[in-house]
């Protein structure tokens, strides 16, 4: 950063300098609509960066400060612009277009920051909504993270009528770590479905509004010294569907609530538009008004200091009331295996990513110095090197890790026990050739452990894809147990069946309007399989059968044919925060058969965007089946 100009030490307007970095290169920026080629990380060292307008965010880029010791985005007394962090730009009189398509808007992290925003004036030309002043503006989609981020606004009463808001995000994606101290808002959130885990609030007047969603998980939230705790009032009419939208549902999960006046508020004058409701494991301290109320003041839950352990509003499914009856009250509270809880509060466990910063560089190898290239060139000799540094990294203790680039592999790839592996801006590994292209002998791609293993497995930050035809391709077979609560664990991952550039799986090819080249288009047998003797904890991960090609100009769509998404078989403990299967064609989205001691937050599922017309005449499609039955099983929010 400092190389482009940027100070870092307050006594200038950095923005300048800081987008600089951002555009150098052929990046995606205006007039781009996605790339999977055109990344970017960039680095912010310790230091304040005082700006006066926006840092934009360019399509597939990584910010990332120090973990030791985060930078400091400063907001000027005269700043201008919708947040100090932009993910997605309103286009000026664009009638709210922007510049990239929300629900396409993927691969981009923000880790490690401190934003002060205690100079910002309250009303700021170009803010969000009605002049607001944000820290982030978080209008983004799957495969997104925020980590380790705080949020440091001006207490209300410091200045004259404080709107400073954390974070404004009408759809957004993943995170964690993230802390927020004074302002009028903490994060204001919108979405389709969303779990937002370890997130603090203090001293504001609102930790959370809610704009709308279909779905929305707050787990490990802890609000203090707030007059209201979740505000899920809001509502209005889309103006192309001219229906309702308002919140759909929420769950608060292993949460704390102190010195607040209401939890949470519902919109009840809306007919027909109360949220549903979960509220599990909560714990209030001096909830001096109601633990939920309704937008009228009538209150539905009491208030004070207590834990409560199973409340749920909205309407029940059953029976013998298939079209679902409104319910309001305590409830009895799920089984929760003793298994999938940390320690003695009840709290299902979870797990940070790890950034590795307490390790000393000679604890890392580099992949690269075994002769394996990440070009994307072929033939190699990848599959053989690199099994030999996971095999080297795990007896040495050390942490293997993946430069950016594509790593193309002829044959499956074994992860053993005592294995930690990082990308960097979503390392490809693609799967090509023979070996991943009979259908009737599947093959995994990535092998994590083999049945009976048990003990540590750390994978971050990879994608997992394929240069078609690969009908063969088991990209993810998951065999290893943990030997330690979480210890077999993946972040941050991704499996991308085609559409992108370097597939073969494109819209030249798999066109969904064009002549239909079948067997050139299949392309897995299954993204994931976690086996009767695994364990899994999985978090933020995305596995997508493509349904366009990211690299073409108008994100045209294409037909690939993928037949499983996710097979659960894991007897426990296993959790999945945060995964999600979209899937073109597939015959199942994801199965949990025979799994027991399963915990899952929101897992969005896309079964079939279009079912094609002409289904390929092959054992791909013709033998393939699952149960989607689940037995004696402990799921959670699924």
């Amino acid at each position: 950063m400092r190389d482009y100009g940027a100070s870092g030490k307050g006594d200038q307007d950095d923005a300048p300098y800081i987008m600089k970095a951002v555009v150098d290169g052929d990046h995606c920026g205006a007039n781009c609509n996605a790339t999977s080629t055109k990344g970017a990380v960039i680095y912010f060292p310790p230091g304040t960066y005082r700006i006066s307008s926006p840092i934009l965010q360019y399509y597939y880029t990584i910010f990332v400060g120090d973990p030791h010791s985060p930078a400091i985005i400063k907001g000027a007394k005269d700043f201008k612009g919708i947040a100090l962090i932009d993910t997605d730009f309103y286009v000026p009189n664009g009638n709210a277009n922007q510049w990239w398509t929300n629900q396409n808007n993927f691969y981009r992290q923000i880790r490690n920051f401190k934003l002060d925003m205690s100079d910002m004036p309250s009303y700021v030309e170009g803010g969000a909504v009605d002049n607001w002043p944000v820290g982030i503006h978080w209008q983004v989609s799957q495969a997104c993270t925020l980590q380790n981020i705080q949020i440091t606004m001006p207490l209300i009463g410091q200045k004259p009528d404080v709107r400073h808001r954390g974070i404004f995000m009408e759809n957004g994606s993943g995170g964690n770590e993230v802390s927020f101290v004074g302002g009028r808002v903490g994060f204001v959130a919108g979405n389709q479905q969303y779990t937002a885990r370890k997130l603090r609030f203090t001293s504001m007047e609102r930790a959370i509004d809610m704009l709308w969603d279909w779905g929305f998980v707050w787990k490990s939230i802890e609000v203090v010294n707030c007059r209201i705790g979740i505000n899920a009032t809001a509502g209005g009419r889309d103006e192309n569907t001219k229906k309702m939208q308002s919140t759909g549902s929420l769950t608060i999960l292993d949460s704390s609530f102190k010195d607040v006046e209401n939890m949470l508020v519902v919109g009840g004058n809306i007919k027909g538009y109360q949220p549903n409701v979960v509220v599990d494991n909560v714990k209030l301290d001096s909830v001096t008004k109601s633990a939920v109320t309704d937008d009228s003041g009538k209150q539905l839950l009491v208030g004070g200091s207590r834990t409560i352990q199973f409340w749920a509003l909205g309407r029940r499914y059953t029976d013998e009331q298939p079209k679902g009856a409104l319910v309001m009250g305590t409830m009895q509270p799920p089984k929760k295996d003793k298994s999938l809880l940390y320690g003695n509060d009840m709290n299902f466990f979870e797990s940070n990513k790890p950034q590795y910063w307490n390790q000393d560089a000679s604890k890392f190898l580099n992949v690269l110095d075994y002769g394996v290239n990440n070009d994307a060139s072929y033939p190699n000799n990848n599959m053989k090197n690199i099994n030999k540094a996971l095999l080297d990294s795990a007896g040495l203790n050390k942490i293997l890790v993946f430069p950016a680039g594509v790593y193309k592999v002829d044959d499956t790839i074994f992860i053993p026990p005592g294995a930690r592996v990082v990308g960097v801006l979503w390392s490809q590994i693609m799967a090509i050739g023979k070996a991943f292209s009979n259908l009737r002998e599947p093959k995994a791609v990535l092998q994590v452990g083999k049945a009976g293993d048990k003990g540590i497995v750390e994978i971050s930050d990879i994608t997992l894809t394929n240069e078609g035809p690969t009908a063969g391709a088991k990209f993810i077979q998951w065999s290893i147990h943990e030997d330690g609560q979480g210890s077999a664990a993946i972040w941050d991952t991704i499996v991308r069946v085609g559409g992108a550039m370097g597939t073969g799986l494109t819209e030249t090819t798999c066109h969904q309007f064009g002549k239909q080249q079948k067997e050139k288009c299949m392309a897995s047998t299954i993204m994931l399989h976690v086996t009767t003797q695994a364990s899994i904890y999985m978090e933020n991960v995305w596995l997508w059968v493509a349904d366009h090609d990211i690299d073409s100009k108008d994100q045209t769509r294409v037909n690939v044919y993928g037949a499983r998404g996710a097979l659960i078989e894991s007897q426990g403990p296993s959790w999945f925060h945060s995964v999600s299967t979209s899937i073109r064609l597939c015959i199942t989205g994801r199965c949990l058969e025979r799994g027991m001691s399963t915990w899952a937050t929101f897992s969005p599922r896309h079964h079939i965007f279009k079912q094609a017309k002409r289904l390929p005449k092959s054992r791909l499609c013709r033998d393939l089946s699952a149960s989607s039955k689940i037995q004696n099983s402990q799921i959670a929010l699924l």
